[in-house]
């Protein structure tokens, strides 16, 4: 369903917030999973095994803080914990990722 499609009525409501929830952590992980992997690459000699954690919590904290506002303008908690949980295991993947070939 896409949000363009989404009527609003009494029923669908939910179902269209959930959808622009999931739209939403969509486009931010890939934007993060872009600039980590692409830019990590490119600057691993200059970057050391520190810098790289740093930069992810950095990362990390900017997707939350993202995910809170977006929480607080258009979605509910329940949506909101989803999209939470997807984002940590996103981040705890590239961190795993990052320790691994550091």
């Amino acid at each position: 369903m896409r949000i363009a499609e989404c009527k609003f009525s009494v029923g669908e409501t939910q179902t269209c917030e959930i959808e622009f929830q999931r739209q939403i952590f969509v486009f931010y992980r890939k934007i993060l999973h872009t600039l980590l992997s692409t830019g990590l690459r490119e600057f691993n000699i200059l970057i050391g095994e520190s810098m790289r954690k740093i930069i992810a919590i950095i990362a990390l904290l900017v997707l939350f803080t993202v995910a809170a506002m977006a929480d607080t303008l258009y979605l509910k908690m329940a949506a909101f914990s989803r999209g939470i949980s997807s984002a940590m295991r996103t981040a705890f993947s590239f961190l795993k990722s990052t320790t691994a070939t550091g």
